[in-house]
Parts: C-alpha cells; sequence; structure tokens
C-alpha cells in the first residue's frame, strides 16, 4: 500500500543495533512507488502482479557508514515486507528462518 516503516537493524562486531532517523525529511527521506496490475491498489484486491522502487538517498544512511559508499562498494542487507491483511505475513528479499536479525543471510547491495 505503499506505506514504510524507515528503520534499520545492524550488526557491529557480533552485536545487533538498531536505529530510526531523526529529521526524515527533505534529501534524507526515502522515495518510493508501488504499481498493481490487473487489479485495484487496496488492501485485499486481487491483483495479477505489482511492483515497488525504493531510493534509499545516502544521507539517510550515512550516520551508520564509516567510509562514504563509491561505485562498486558492497554492503550487506535486506529488505521486509509484512502483509496484515489476513494476519501477518512476512517476506524478506533474501530467505531467513523468519529472525529479521539474521545477519548471515542477508544479501549484497551494491552501490553505483
Amino acid at each position: 500500500m505503499n506505506d514504510e516503516l524507515p528503520i534499520t537493524i545492524y550488526n557491529e562486531k557480533g552485536k545487533l543495533n538498531s536505529w530510526m532517523p531523526f529529521h526524515y525529511e527533505a534529501e534524507r527521506k526515502t522515495r518510493h512507488a508501488v504499481t498493481v496490475q490487473g487489479g485495484a491498489q487496496k488492501s485485499g484486491a486481487a491483483t495479477r502482479s505489482w511492483t515497488s522502487e525504493i531510493f534509499i538517498p545516502y544521507q539517510l544512511l550515512k550516520p551508520l557508514f564509516k567510509n562514504v559508499p563509491v561505485s562498486g562498494s558492497r554492503r550487506k542487507g535486506n529488505l521486509y515486507r509484512i502483509d496484515c491483511d489476513q494476519g501477518e505475513t512476512l517476506s524478506a528479499w533474501q530467505r531467513n528462518s523468519g529472525n529479521f536479525h539474521e545477519h548471515g543471510k542477508f544479501g549484497i547491495f551494491e552501490f553505483e
């Protein structure tokens, strides 16, 4: 439904930490869009498919990086989706056991 919860959970030398951005506005705000094919874009509607696009600005993540990522830089991470139409359904870009904190199962993001 094009909603978001901008939080970050990260692993620093085996210790899990979490972070929620302050001043979440202007150049620090993510941009996202959802399009639906073959149905209405509303909760519980039958659809053929959907597409989601997300832009995460470096300014938002800056406090988490020791070095500025350059083209070709790689970082581990994952993206999650939580649906609540018919009870809670969890989806992840990279599969895990249902525990969002399994950093060993994260995928690789490559910066352009």
